[in-house]
């Protein structure tokens, strides 16, 4: 029995097959962008601003947020971060020596200066850290962690000439004095004049050692260090990254590394353009 076969024309099959192909694809696609915009609907999208739809609230272009939150784009380790500063010769007294503690969370730099008269227990014995600084120095900062509340993640030391130097790269800062302060150096008398002084590396370590004692000096040093950081603490850090730090850490004899640095980077930037607070505490 004779079989009737149609032929088909190769490549008029391969049309067909390629616009069933087609249909197909279209037709998966359709669906999948109609169930997004489905769920994104009960999700309370947008759907006619995502579109590029005007609508009344684009009327109004909202002014842009510069000030962020510290921790509103990076998530640290933790949120307190503690450093100890030293300032000093060896053999001589200490200058000055101060917590700085950083908060992220609410962009916040506490600085709080040490009194050289504070007990230190060492080998038990009781030293003030005075004491601590000239018979042990390099002892100081392990002997300071064991005895304080704060747990220190780094420290930070360096000499009077080198804080001196490090000043002159900075450049001076503004301190605002509430009266005139004499004050003695090889039995020469000199003078802090009241209002804003601008000052330079030496004398304003002159300042944080000279212009006062006891508990005064300690306020003196704090405002100081305050100053100081809202002065250089700010985005020209940001934009001097890696070079800057490399060469403001070498005035330092310090635990904190390039590696540390580079860690730390993003929470650092981060901190600076929340415009943090800095305050004494």
């Amino acid at each position: 029995m004779a079989k009737h076969l149609t032929y088909t024309n190769y490549s008029a099959g391969s049309r067909r097959g390629t616009a069933s192909t087609v249909g197909i694809i279209v037709a998966a696609l359709l669906i999948g962008i109609i169930s997004v915009v489905i769920l994104l609907a009960t999700n309370d999208f947008d759907i006619k601003r995502a579109l590029g739809m005007r609508t009344e609230e684009d009327t109004t272009v909202a002014a842009a947020d510069t000030t962020l939150p510290a921790m509103a784009v990076i998530t640290a380790p933790k949120d307190v971060y503690s450093f100890l500063l030293i300032c000093g010769d060896d053999g001589e007294e200490l200058s000055f020596m101060a917590e700085i503690t950083v908060t992220l969370s609410t962009a916040e730099i506490a600085v709080n200066a040490v009194s050289p008269q504070q007990l230190l227990t060492y080998n038990g014995r009781m030293l003030t850290v005075e004491e601590m600084f000239r018979a042990h120095s390099y002892d100081l900062v392990s002997c300071y962690r064991e005895n304080s509340n704060l747990a220190f993640d780094k420290y930070l030391r360096l000499t009077t000439s080198r804080f001196k130097r490090l000043m002159a790269e900075l450049g001076p800062i503004t301190v605002d004095i509430e009266y005139d302060i004499p004050y003695v150096i090889d039995e020469f008398t000199y003078t802090f004049r009241k209002g804003e002084n601008s000052m330079t590396s030496d004398l304003l370590l002159k300042y944080m050692t000279l212009s006062a004692t006891g508990e005064a000096l300690l306020v003196n040093q704090e405002k100081a260090l305050c100053t100081l950081l809202e002065t250089h603490f700010t985005d020209a850090l940001v934009e001097g990254g890696e070079d800057y730090f490399s060469s403001f850490i070498t005035y330092f004899n310090t635990d904190i590394s390039i590696y540390d640095y580079l860690d730390a980077a993003d929470i650092i930037n981060t901190l600076l353009r929340s415009d943090p607070t800095i305050a004494s505490f």
